[in-house]
């Protein structure tokens, strides 16, 4: 359903109409938080490619409210972060299991 709440329409899953017919935000009963610092700067100073500029500010496609996915570290659909996995140096072995490998003789 199309959000008109933040003065463009735009696609929303928390769109819903109201008792009076009009539109209105079904997400904690308000309407859609604008983005945080976090959002706006990350990696060789881009923005994320989920952030909507409307009149009234900016705002994320993807979350309502883009300071709840920051609150416990990254958010899990920044575009403008660069993760590094890094893969581990050594496998841990089961000493039980090492043990019975080389009384086997592998």
């Amino acid at each position: 359903m199309e959000c008109t709440l933040l003065e463009a329409p735009v696609d929303c899953h928390f769109a819903s109409k109201g008792s009076n017919g009009q539109n209105q935000c079904s997400y904690n009963g308000s309407s859609c938080f604008p983005v945080v610092e976090e959002c706006l700067s990350g990696d060789d100073e881009k923005a994320c490619e989920h952030i909507l500029e409307f009149p009234k500010g900016k705002y994320c496609s993807k979350f309502p409210n883009p300071e709840n996915r920051w609150e416990r570290g990254r958010c899990p659909l920044a575009t403008h972060i660069k993760v590094d996995f890094e893969a581990p140096l050594e496998k841990k072995l089961n000493p039980l299991k090492a043990s019975k490998r080389a009384a086997r003789g592998n």
